[in-house]
C-alpha cells in the first residue's frame, strides 16, 4: 500500500531545522565580521587561515575519530569541496587587506546570486521565480546594509578578490549540494577543513608561518577555528543535506545583517535606518527562501538515445 504524498506544509516544516542551522552559520560569520579585518593587520592572511583551519580539522577529528574511516570517494569529494572553500577563504582574506570590510562583505555576499546561476547552469535545475525574488531581496539587503551612500570609484584589487571569493563560495555550495548525504556529513567536514589547512599552509609556507601572540590573537583564532570553522562547515553540510543550494545560499548570505546586529548590541554602532531597512529586506528574503517547497533533487541524468 503506497503512502499518502507529503503535504507542502509538512515539507516546509521539515526545512526549518536546516534553515535554523544555516541561519546560525550566518550569525557566527557575522559575529566575526570585523575580527578578520583586525587580524589581517597583525598576521599575514594565509597564516591566519592556516592556523584557523588546522584547529578546525583537529577539533573535528577529536570529536568524531570514527569519521576518519571513509571511502576513497568520500575523500576525493571532500578534497574537491575543501579546495573550493579554501581558495574562496584565501581570496576573501587577501581581499580584506585591500578593501573595506563593508565592501568586502557586500561583494562576497553576492555568492547568493552566483549560486542560483550555477544551480541553473551546472545542475540544470530551474529554480522557481520565488527563488530569484528571494535572491534579489538578499542582494538589495546586502547593498543597503554594507554600501556607503555616494560611494564611487572603480573596482580595485580587493574588490576583485572579494568577487572571486564569492564565486568560490558559490562553487563550494554547489559541490556540497552535489556530494553531500546525511551519512557522511562529519567525514566530509573533516576532509574539507584539512584541505583548507593544506592549501593555506602552502600559501603561507614560503614566508614562514607567523603564529598568533597574546591572548587576544589566540582567542580570536580559537573562536574562528572552532565555532566559525569546524562547527559552521559541519552545520553547512548537515543543512545542505536537507535544503537546496539556492535557498541555503540566501540564508547564509545574511552574514552582514548579523554583523550589523552584533555591532549595535555591542554599542559599536547606533541603530540606523539603513540597518532597519536592510534587515527587513534580508529577513523577507530568508522568509521566502524557507517557505519555498523543496525542489526535487536530481539523481541520475536521463538516458540519451545513444545509451
Amino acid at each position: 500500500m503506497s503512502s499518502a504524498p507529503e503535504h507542502p506544509a509538512a515539507r516546509r516544516l521539515s526545512s526549518l531545522p536546516a534553515a535554523s542551522a544555516l541561519l546560525l552559520i550566518a550569525m557566527l560569520w557575522g559575529s566575526s565580521y570585523f575580527m578578520n579585518k583586525a587580524l589581517v593587520g597583525m598576521m599575514p592572511p594565509g597564516d591566519i587561515t592556516a592556523v584557523r583551519f588546522t584547529m578546525s580539522a583537529i577539533v573535528l577529528a577529536l570529536v568524531a575519530p570514527r569519521a576518519l574511516r571513509m571511502s576513497r570517494r568520500t575523500l576525493l569529494q571532500g578534497i574537491a569541496m575543501g579546495t573550493a572553500y579554501g581558495i574562496a577563504q584565501l581570496f576573501l582574506m587577501f581581499g580584506i587587506v585591500h578593501t573595506s570590510a563593508s565592501v568586502s562583505g557586500f561583494l562576497t555576499g553576492m555568492y547568493a546570486v552566483f549560486t542560483a546561476v550555477m544551480v541553473a547552469l551546472i545542475l540544470r535545475r530551474n529554480p522557481p521565480p520565488r527563488v530569484w525574488i528571494s535572491v534579489g531581496l538578499a542582494t538589495a539587503a546586502l547593498g543597503v546594509l554594507t554600501l556607503a551612500p555616494g560611494a564611487t570609484g572603480g573596482l580595485g584589487l580587493g574588490d576583485l578578490l572579494s568577487i572571486a571569493a564569492a564565486v568560490g563560495f558559490a562553487a563550494h555550495i554547489v559541490l556540497t549540494d552535489m556530494f553531500i548525504d546525511q551519512r557522511r556529513v562529519m567525514s566530509l567536514a573533516i576532509v574539507q577543513t584539512a584541505t583548507v589547512a593544506v592549501w593555506s599552509l602552502a600559501v603561507a609556507a614560503p614566508g614562514g608561518i607567523t603564529m598568533p601572540h597574546g591572548t587576544v590573537q589566540w582567542g580570536a583564532l580559537i573562536y574562528l577555528g572552532v565555532l566559525c570553522g569546524a562547527l559552521t562547515l559541519f552545520l553547512q553540510a548537515w543543512g545542505q543535506a536537507r535544503m537546496e543550494a539556492s535557498r541555503a545560499a540566501v540564508i547564509m548570505s545574511s552574514e552582514p545583517l548579523w554583523a550589523a546586529v552584533f555591532a549595535v548590541l555591542a554599542g559599536q554602532e547606533a541603530l540606523s535606518v539603513r540597518t532597519v531597512v536592510g534587515g527587513t529586506l534580508m529577513m523577507g528574503a530568508i522568509w521566502l527562501a524557507v517557505r519555498i517547497p523543496p525542489l526535487r533533487r536530481r539523481t541520475d541524468p536521463p538516458p540519451t538515445a545513444a545509451s
